[in-house]
C-alpha cells in the first residue's frame, strides 16, 4: 500500500486567474480544507489517475449507459467479460498507473479507480495478526455490477497473488460489493 510518511514539500508559485482561486477557494471551504490542501489533493490525482488513464483506455462514461448496457445480459455473459477484461487489461492497465503489478498496487489501483468513480466506500486493515484489508463499495448500479465487480476482482487476485494460501471474501447486495483480502 502507499506509503503515508512524511514527503519533503517544496514551495513554488502558480499564477490562477481570479474566478479559478475564487472556485478553489469556495470548494476548499466546502470541504473544510485549505485551499493549498486541495491543491495538493488536485495534483496528487491529476498524476495518479488523469495523467494516465486514457493511456490505459479509460473514458468517462455515465452510470446510467454501463446499467443499461449491463442489464441485457445474463450472469454468465457478465462472467465472460469480467473475465475478458480481467485478462486482457488488468496486468497492463496496473503496472502503466501503479508502476509494479503486485497484490498492494492492484489495491491501490482499485482504491483510486473507486475514487475517480465518485462511489462512497470505506477500507480499513483487519486488526487480526495478518495483513488483510477489508472494502466496501457502495455503487448503486445494482447487482449485475456487483456481479462484475466480484468477477473482475476475483480474477485480479487470482491472477496477482504468489500463492494459493490468500483468503479473499466477496459479499454482494444489489447496489454494494464488499471484499476482504490478505494482502501478504
Amino acid at each position: 500500500m502507499a506509503s503515508l510518511g512524511v514527503c519533503k514539500s517544496e514551495t513554488t508559485t502558480f499564477r490562477f486567474d481570479s474566478e479559478t482561486m475564487k472556485s478553489l477557494r469556495e470548494e476548499a471551504k466546502q470541504r473544510d480544507i485549505s485551499t493549498n490542501t486541495l491543491l495538493n489533493q488536485i495534483v496528487k490525482v491529476h498524476l495518479k489517475w488523469h495523467a494516465n488513464a486514457s493511456n490505459a483506455g479509460f473514458i468517462a462514461v455515465s452510470r446510467l449507459l454501463i446499467t443499461s448496457l449491463i442489464s441485457h445480459l445474463s450472469e454468465q455473459e457478465i462472467i465472460s467479460v469480467a473475465e475478458n477484461v480481467a485478462k486482457n487489461t488488468n496486468k497492463d492497465t496496473i503496472l502503466l498507473l501503479e508502476n509494479e503489478y503486485t497484490m498492494e498496487s492492484a489495491l491501490d489501483f482499485i482504491e483510486n479507480w473507486i475514487k475517480i468513480s465518485g462511489y462512497k466506500y470505506k477500507h480499513h486493515e483487519i486488526n487480526d495478526g495478518q495483513n488483510r484489508h477489508m472494502y466496501v463499495i457502495q455503487h448503486d448500479m445494482g447487482i449485475k455490477w456487483s456481479i462484475y465487480l466480484t468477477n473482475l476482482y476475483q480474477f485480479l487476485f487470482d491472477d496477482v497473488k504468489k500463492d494459493n494460501k490468500r483468503r479473499i471474501e466477496f459479499e454482494k447486495t444489489e447496489n454494494t460489493l464488499a471484499f476482504t483480502v490478505d494482502v501478504d
